[in-house]
This record gives C-alpha cells, structure tokens and sequence, in this order.
C-alpha cells in the first residue's frame, strides 16, 4: 500500500531563521503519530510546513496514494490541520476585527459569522448525508445559527474538527490538542478522535505536549532543536548563570516600591455575571488579601477566566458588580491603566491577540506599559531586566527573534516573563504554563517561588496541580453553578 506522505529532506522556516532542518518522515495507511519534543523544538513548525504554511526552504512533500502528478486542491485537502492555539483569528470575515475584550461584551459582537455561514465557507452542504452525519456525530448541528465569538472553548475545538472533517482528508493534524482544557474535556477529546477513526480511513498526527498519550497513537516522531532524533533527550542541567540570574531578579523585586498597603487586594460581593440566558458567576464573594498566593482551579467554563478579567479591569460587568480593588470599589473615577499599572498579567486571551511582530525582548518590555508595543524607549535596567529573565528561564538566545517566528510555547513563555517584568504587586497568571514542557514549567516556578516576597500577591489558574508553584498557600476550586 503506497504510503500517504512522503517527507524527505525537509528544511522549512520563518523569514531568515530555519525552524526544521533534514526532517525525513514517512506515513502510511492506519498509522496515527504523536510528535515529540520540548518547547521550541518545531513541532507547530513542522505540521505548518507540511501543510504549507510557512516556507520551504529545500526537501520534498509528496503524496504517493494521490498518483504522481496531484493537484493542488487534491494536496491542499489531503493533510488538513487544526491548531488550538488561536482560535480567536480563525472565523474574521473581511470587513470584521475582533479585539482583546470582545469576548466579554455579550452583545457586541452581532454581525460576525455564524456556526453556519463559517461551514459554508468552508464546503458545508447540509442536504448532503455525509455532511450531516459529520455535523451529527460531533454535536454542531444544534449550533448552526449561533455566531461563532459565543461558542465556548470546547465548542469551537469540535467546530474546527467538523472544518477539517468537511476536506474529507487522508492524514488529520492536532497541533496542541489539548490546549487549556481540564481532565474531563481531554477524555471527550480523545473519546471523539478514536469515534473519529473508526468510522474514517484517516491517520492522525498530534502534537505534545499532552496530559497522556491516547491508546490509539501508533508511532512517534521525536524532535529536537529541530532536527529528528531517535530518542528523547536527557532535560539539560540548570547553569550556573541561572543562579546569577535568580538573585538579580530578587533584588529587582525587593526594591519595587509600593503605593500604602490596602486593606485587601481583591474583594468581591455578591457578584453576578451573565452572557444572555448563561449564568457564568452566581452570588460570588472572594477576599485576597495583600501577599496572598491562590490557586484557582475547576473545569472548563466555570468562570475561572472570567475572575480575572473582572480583576484586571477587561470585564464591561465589572461596574454593574460589587469589585473592590486594592480596597477600592471599581468605577469611582480609576482609569483602567491606573489598574493595570499595579497589575502583571499573562492569559490565553492575551495571546490570542498578541500579533506583535516585536523582538521576544521588546515583547517582555511592553509589560511596562501594558500594551501590545513599546510607546517609549524602556530605560537601560529595565533591558537589562528582561534579558536575565530570558537567561534564568535558558532561553537566552530568543531575545533578538521576532515574536512571530518562535514556537507557541515560546510565545506563552515570553507573555509569562511580560507579567513579570515590572515586579508588579499582584501578579494575574490565567495558564501560564501552556505548551511549556515540564524543564520549563520547573525554571519558570522557580521564579516565582524565589521572586515573590509576602508584599507579591499571586493568583494562579491552572488545571493541573502539578504546576502549582509551591508558595501558593490558598486554593479556590470553582465549580459549576
């Protein structure tokens, strides 16, 4: 049986920098893989060159089952992709822009693109029985007439399946799969994939990192510094310069001066948030007082996110609640910088819309001034500053590149170094370990746990325990309401 890819050679990348380089991989028929690899090591960037997203530089992609001279559509539609992590820049019509907020404001969003209208450009016919039986099978026929900015995070993952499904293609790509969702949601994701081959003949590749690797996954490709390997290598040893680097940033935190310490940091009471007929957040009341460190966890769409929008001053429902913050209640004359400013902030949100094209350096230094690009020059120390959070954390050598060219996890790390970078007193951090493979995740707690003095106040979302930094005494587990 000829095989349904054929990669030989393959060197790809971004503008001067190459990504993967001499990559040589074969797929066949029945076959579903899990690539591997730690952050940076051109997972994301091999499934983009694949699909032809992103320049091939030398090598060959063929597709021997398609005969020998396919055309493009034939290739275009025989690997399809889905990548988890921006969902938010999928569904803009032309003459539509979404903006970082938008999620929160209920009602501004009419005009965008219906479940349906999306499909339809995408192929949908919904008198076609294979069609129906896709929409069917993954729960999207009841969603059809919702615009799809409303659909939660499970939702839009099954809406993206049905998209790459409708290509009818031969090998299905899950770049980071399991992105932002808790336990129970990655179960219905893998019991939806394995429902998904056994009713195809179709071969899945996924991307790590994952909670654990399905039962269904047949083979691996191992990469790194992206190059192909045989085996996974051994984590490297933390160097002496980390060290160097960690008593630099506690000196940097020890010496931030603070406005008068309030009463409390968060307060809020008898909060009430609703999305039309959705009740997200019912008769809530929290208190975080000043140099506490909370973990907030529960499942997907129980109002974790929303928590901190209300803090962190992006929710239009914070002035139609009680929120009090730093024993002020909102809306009594405070700008929303004014906030911010006291504020370090890192969320898949902000990543979402993050679409600067700023060196990783320059992107950690907008932390400043809490926008997306630098408005004024960062003064020297503050340079400084955020290169030794790039050498604590081994990653050094991504100061110069620019924000675009590196890996998601990459990405997510620079955002996380971002909320730091000003030694705020409160640090808002919604899953800031996403797409960070576990050496990561131990270098960036190891900040937190040795930076953060009883004056740093912390609030944590995640849905694993084991990335709960170990100064975090307080725990908020949210459930549904």
């Amino acid at each position: 049986m000829k095989p349904l890819l054929q990669i030989t050679n393959l060197t790809a990348g971004i503008g001067p920098v190459d990504l993967v380089r001499n990559i040589t991989w074969t797929i066949r028929p029945g076959e579903h893989w899990v690539v591997r690899g730690s952050t940076g090591s051109g997972k994301s960037s091999l499934c983009s060159a694949i699909t032809g997203k992103m320049h091939v530089r030398q090598g060959q992609i063929q597709y021997p089952y398609l005969g020998d001279n396919p055309s493009f559509d034939q290739r275009r539609s025989a690997v399809q992709m889905v990548s988890f992590t921006d969902t938010s820049r999928l569904f803009n019509p032309v003459e539509t822009t979404h903006y970082y907020q938008q999620r929160y404001h209920a009602f501004d969003s009419e005009g965008h693109l219906t479940v349906r209208e999306y499909l339809q450009l995408q192929g949908l016919d919904t008198e076609n029985p294979e069609h129906q039986k896709i929409l069917t099978s993954l729960g999207i026929d009841r969603l059809l007439d919702r615009e799809q900015i409303k659909l939660s995070s499970g939702q839009t993952r099954k809406l993206l399946l049905v998209k790459a499904l409708l290509h009818q293609p031969a090998i299905l790509i899950l770049d980071n799969a399991c992105l932002g969702l808790d336990v129970g949601s990655v179960r219905v994701l893998y019991d939806l994939l394995e429902e998904v081959i056994r009713h195809g003949s179709i071969s899945l590749i996924m991307t790590e990192p994952l909670p654990y690797v399905p039962g269904f996954i047949t083979h691996e490709l191992i990469l790194h510094e992206g190059t192909r390997v045989d085996h996974y290598p051994d984590p490297p040893q933390i160097p002496e310069e980390s060290q160097t680097a960690i008593n630099t940033l506690i000196r940097h935190f020890q010496s931030t001066k603070f406005s008068k310490q309030p009463e409390s940091m968060v307060r809020l009471e008898d909060i009430h948030v609703n999305y039309l007929d959705a009740s997200i957040l019912k008769r809530f009341n929290w208190k975080v007082l000043p140099g506490e460190k909370w973990a907030l966890q529960g499942p997907n769409g129980v109002g974790k996110s929303t928590l901190l929008a209300l803090i962190y001053a992006d929710h239009p429902q914070v002035y139609s609640n009680n929120v009090y913050l730093f024993g002020q209640r909102r809306g009594r004359g405070d700008t929303i910088w004014e906030v911010k400013k006291r504020i370090g902030f890192s969320s898949p949100e902000l990543h979402a819309y993050f679409h600067s094209k700023s060196s990783a350096l320059d992107v950690i230094l907008t932390g400043l001034e809490d926008r997306f690009q630098l408005l004024h020059p960062p003064p020297k120390e503050a340079r400084q500053v955020a290169l030794v959070l790039l050498i604590h954390v081994g990653k050094s050598e991504l100061a110069d590149r620019p924000f675009p060219t590196l890996s998601t996890g990459e990405q997510r790390l620079v955002l996380f170094l971002r909320a730091l970078i000003k030694a705020p007193e409160m640090l808002l951090l919604d899953e800031p370990y996403q797409g960070l493979d576990d050496v990561l995740i131990q270098k960036c707690n190891q900040l937190i746990e040795s930076v953060l003095t009883d004056r740093h106040t912390l609030i944590f979302i995640t849905h694993r325990k084991e990335e709960i930094p170990a100064n975090v005494t307080y725990q908020l587990n949210l459930t549904e309401t």
